[in-house]
């Protein structure tokens, strides 16, 4: 591995900036002083000890979906001329009750094909199989399946570094998970910025804290816990959306521009 993450004209990538949803916003990774961190800050940190001048974005904004990234966040992102671009997409497009999915591949495409194109190194992440974290998600796994295809499919095409979610069982383990079980916990966050640091090259270590996740040991606490999450994280997503809200409505990134760490 390398300490230095080569850009594609094999210099340190400089400019880095991010797009998503609240993966990548941070959820589930809260800071000290408020706010949150994540996967894409963490990546940035570790990024910036081997890049001098390194600058970062982040321009994820929970709750979008496909069609809100490319169409709000991706020309903000080229507009900052980055050279390295991270574009996870996925997580509302795959919770909301109605899934174009060849729409959703041409979204994907878009993205993908535009921060290539611009010569940016670009990364990317398919969801972890939710069926096994969420059990109502069950009812989700054939689109989810299909997502991660097209995620795998598309980044092939355009030569983005896809790290394959799904195919990981540890993205499946409890101990990753905070507790509304859709954003992964500060370990989770800490982990998946390994695998992206592992997709540049570049070394990351993470030691595993003592003692995380939501699962209880006992079937009885098991049963509490599914109950209180229909009730405080499930219930209030079906509220919303039934009323034609998002988590997401106005809202913008939380650094959108580029600037040191």
């Amino acid at each position: 591995m390398h300490d230095v993450a080569a850009g594609q004209d094999g210099h340190p990538h400089r400019r880095f900036v991010a797009i998503g949803d609240s993966l990548t916003e941070g959820l589930g990774d809260p800071l000290p002083e408020g706010g949150y961190g994540g996967w894409a800050d963490r990546l940035a940190a570790r990024l910036a000890e081997s890049a001098p001048h390194f600058a970062y974005a982040n321009l994820a904004v929970r709750g979008n979906d496909a069609r809100l990234i490319r169409g709000v966040q991706l020309p903000a992102a080229l507009a900052l001329e980055p050279d390295l671009v991270a574009a996870v997409v996925g997580m509302n497009d795959l919770i909301r009750p109605c899934l174009d999915l060849r729409a959703w591949r041409d979204e994907v495409d878009t993205i993908f094909k535009a921060c290539s194109a611009s010569g940016a190194t670009v990364l990317s992440a398919t969801l972890p199989d939710m069926s096994r974290i969420i059990p109502l998600a069950r009812l989700l796994r054939a689109k989810s399946a299909a997502m991660r295809d097209v995620v795998l499919d598309r980044g092939d095409a355009h030569g983005v570094h896809v790290i394959d979610l799904w195919s990981d069982p540890r993205a499946v383990d409890p101990a990753l998970w905070s507790l509304d079980r859709l954003h992964p916990n500060p370990y989770g966050h800490l982990l998946l910025a390994a695998d992206g640091a592992a997709e540049l090259g570049v070394a990351f270590a993470v030691e595993r804290p003592a003692g995380a996740g939501y699962v209880p040991a006992t079937r009885r606490g098991a049963a509490w816990a599914q109950a209180v999450w229909l009730a405080t994280q499930f219930a209030p997503w079906v509220a919303r959306r039934a009323r034609g809200r998002s988590s997401g409505d106005g809202r913008s990134g939380k650094r959108t521009a580029l600037s040191p760490l």
